[in-house]
């Protein structure tokens, strides 16, 4: 207790601090759901990557090519042995990459689009090595 008699905060006090912290929560919550977005959208070209890696392994150890290729307007994909992958919302792809028997890859890179960005992923025509090309 203070030598006045006071004990604990005016309501004025409380309101103040209240409209404090939504004005803070206001410029951070934004911030977090970008970064989340960031997040999501690289998880999803980190699984296209095995997917890639997958197809070339099914391709190596078969009798005929086997393809990684964009269906549904570029919603999702569709990869052997008859799968099918739904892209997160907002993210479009791009492209089709065949690997064959003999190592040879036709088609050599994908790309994944989202919110204004692109996402370059390359497959080595001479070695189908999966890379992840700089975002645009």
């Amino acid at each position: 207790m203070s030598a006045t008699g006071e004990r604990g905060a005016t309501l004025i006090e409380t309101m103040v601090v209240l409209a404090i912290m939504s004005l803070g929560a206001l410029v951070v919550f934004p911030s977090f759901e970008r970064l989340r977005s960031h997040h999501e959208t690289g998880r999803a070209v980190e699984r296209l990557m095995a997917d890639l890696r997958l197809t070339r392994g099914a391709a190596l150890t078969g009798t005929g090519g086997r393809a990684l290729t964009a269906v549904d307007g570029g919603t999702a994909y569709r990869f052997p042995p008859d799968r099918r992958r739904a892209l997160p919302d907002g993210l479009r792809l791009d492209g089709a990459v065949t690997f064959f028997p003999d190592g040879s890859v036709a088609g050599a890179g994908l790309t994944v689009s989202a919110e204004g960005r692109r996402i370059a992923v390359a497959v080595d025509p001479a070695t189908g090595a999966v890379t992840r090309g700089v975002s645009r």
